[in-house]
């Protein structure tokens, strides 16, 4: 037997903003794991332009096949890391861009702040010249305005 929950519209309300602040969410999450797979790339590049520096514990065979073989390796794990730097930079343009749909111009500076810039609710209200009150009340109807495509 299966019970049905009836959601109120109240309750309903707040589970679509929850989703969608969660989605918002993924812009910051995926800004720093582009950082850290940028940060990998680089290390990587300088692994396979001076193979003999690597302190990684492991003897390094000086044959041309040896360092041929590694540096294919490393050019298949810079390709794996560069597609999903380019998944990342697409989930932040598909963000950036689904904001920039909105009609209202503070609403959709308020989702840029506080979702890509990443700032503090302090801080938006300061910028903006709003309470902080103004400001959550503005968020709740930026999220409700909002449209996740």
């Amino acid at each position: 037997m299966k019970i049905h929950r009836e959601v109120k519209p109240m309750e309903q309300y707040k589970e679509e903003n929850d989703r969608k602040k969660e989605y918002l969410k993924k812009y910051h999450a995926a800004e720093i794991a582009e950082k850290e797979i940028r940060e990998e790339i680089d290390k990587l590049r300088m692994d396979k332009m001076f193979p003999a520096l690597i302190q990684d514990g492991m003897p390094h065979g000086s044959s041309c096949v040896d360092l041929s073989e590694y540096a294919a390796q490393l050019d298949e794990l810079l390709t794996e890391l560069k597609n999903q730097m380019e998944q990342r930079i697409k989930i932040r343009r598909k963000i950036t861009w689904e904001i920039e749909q909105m009609q209202n111009e503070t609403e959709k500076t308020i989702l840029r702040l506080r979702y890509i810039h990443w700032l503090r609710w302090e801080q938006i209200a300061e910028r903006m010249g709003y309470s902080w009150k103004q400001i959550h009340r503005i968020h709740g109807m930026a999220l409700t305005n909002f449209k996740m495509t």
